[in-house]
């Protein structure tokens, strides 16, 4: 996930709405200078909360800014797993 807000909850859903995973983002840290992607960038694994591998298929996710800024703005969008 890119350009994502300095703190922010990233929410990932199934189509019937279930919670696939919760990753939070927070530069208020140091900032790891061997990531390969950008600070303002959230990686995730594919798994579930429940640590398991996730199935091909469409998937919403909401981001949910927590800056002081930006408190409680959602955007939301959709995308799609293909293994």
């Amino acid at each position: 996930f890119y350009n994502l807000p300095e703190k922010c909850l990233v929410r990932i859903f199934t189509v019937s709405g279930d919670v696939v995973d919760i990753i939070e983002h927070d530069l208020s840290g140091p900032v790891d200078p061997t990531r390969w992607n950008s600070p303002h960038a959230v990686d995730w694994d594919l798994n579930s909360r429940n640590q398991q591998q996730v199935v091909s298929g469409l998937y919403f996710f909401s981001v949910e800014d927590m800056t002081d800024e930006g408190r409680g703005h959602i955007d939301v969008g959709k995308f799609v797993i293909i293994r």
